[in-house]
């Protein structure tokens, strides 16, 4: 089974879901977790996520690019299939299946999407220190057909390897190991 340790955006500095990927936001000079076709590593990469953890407000946020945008983008549709979710039994319904904020859209210059970002509140009284088995998910478009019914982008499934696992230790270390397999 292979398990992902996914690296954190910016060491803690919760990134605003505003649109943009600002240096001061994301760090994606760290290696962003792979997100394949129907989350198999066999299968075509279409994007990679970032995920960024604040200790203090108990928030996730997660940033999904994708790899090159004149051959795919993300598909333009409802918030319903753009989601993260932890897997394991302790955290079930612990964070919420919705992000605060929605996915906020980053579009190139013919509007299509080549990222989006959301942040995901976790109950105060949880502790996710260490989440073993989680998913991310969006759904992929060719760039040259955006309304196409789209492809999955993912990080691995429940039943199946390549899920992640997320170190969300606090205070972060200054060094988190980036895979893992």
């Amino acid at each position: 089974e292979n398990s992902y340790v996914a690296p954190t955006g910016n060491n803690g500095v919760i990134s605003a879901t505003d649109g943009e990927i600002g240096d001061n936001e994301w760090d994606l000079s760290k290696l962003g977790v792979p997100m394949y076709e129907a989350g198999d590593s066999s299968k075509i990469q279409f994007s990679q996520a970032w995920v960024d953890w604040n200790c203090e407000t108990k928030t996730l946020c997660i940033l999904i690019e994708t790899l090159n945008e004149t051959e795919y983008v993300i598909r333009d549709e409802d918030n319903s299939e753009r989601w993260f979710k932890a897997y394991d039994k302790t955290l079930k319904n612990q964070i919420s299946p919705t992000p605060t904020s929605g996915w906020t859209n980053i579009v190139n210059n013919k509007n299509q999407i080549i990222a989006v970002e959301a942040c995901y509140s976790v109950a105060e009284d949880v502790d996710v220190t260490c989440i073993n088995a989680a998913e991310i998910h969006v759904n992929m478009v060719s760039a040259g057909s955006t309304n196409e019914n789209g492809r999955t982008a993912s990080t691995g499934s429940k039943n199946k390897s390549g899920r992640i696992a997320l170190n969300l230790v606090c205070p972060l270390p200054t060094s988190i190991p980036l895979f893992k397999r």
